[in-house]
């Protein structure tokens, strides 16, 4: 059993990480490159409705995203906001998505 927040193991049995406070999985997901050539950060939000909101946007857009921050782990000492990051290549189409929706007023900063 893993978590798949810090990637510690855990024995069978255990259910929920000790650190992190989540559920464990039986098998870590796969690593996904985050370097600063292939994503390029877009938006950032406090807000879990204006996550759910701008992930349903993007799927239908077919566009290639990660959200850091997602959760709780944004708390370091501070409470820091969950940071959307999309492909490099795709970083237009995912403006030119999100342009017509105002989410301001959920606390998302839409201009980065």
């Amino acid at each position: 059993m893993f978590c798949p927040q810090c990637k510690s193991e855990y024995l069978n049995g255990i259910t929920a990480c000790v650190d992190c406070r989540v559920p464990l999985v039986s098998v870590l997901p796969p690593e996904i490159d985050h370097s600063e050539n292939s994503y390029v950060r877009v938006l950032s939000t406090y807000n879990a409705a204006d996550i759910a909101i701008v992930k349903s946007i993007l799927d239908d857009a077919e566009i290639d995203y990660y959200f850091e921050g997602e959760g709780f782990n944004g708390v370091s000492p501070l409470i820091q906001p969950t940071v959307l990051y999309v492909m490099h290549d795709q970083e237009e189409e995912a403006r030119e998505a999100l342009r017509g929706v105002d989410l301001r007023y959920m606390g998302v900063t839409a201009r980065e």
